[in-house]
């Protein structure tokens, strides 16, 4: 899967294999701009908000979840919180 960012704050993810759009997730996840997303080798989206916040996504066939969300309150683009993510 591979994924982009839509209208600012929503996430699109498309199949990989043939390259067609397999859904959109919310975009009310992010309260301002996605600034970075990346997908794991264990299968999750990873997205930072401008806001900022990190949000793990649990990906699945028709729809995806978050999984855990971080927020920081320390400053504009200052995420400096250890984060601890368990993949199994």
């Amino acid at each position: 899967a591979w994924a982009t960012v839509a209208d600012e704050r929503g996430i699109h993810l498309y199949d990989a294999r043939t390259g067609k759009r397999k859904y959109t997730l919310p975009s009310k996840a992010h309260h301002s701009q996605i600034t970075q997303l990346t997908i794991t080798p264990q299968g999750r989206l990873i997205s930072v908000g401008k806001e900022p916040s990190i949000i793990v996504w649990e990906l699945g066939e028709k729809s995806a979840r978050v999984e855990q969300r971080f927020d920081s309150r320390i400053g504009s683009g200052c995420i400096s919180t250890r984060i601890k993510i368990d993949w199994t």
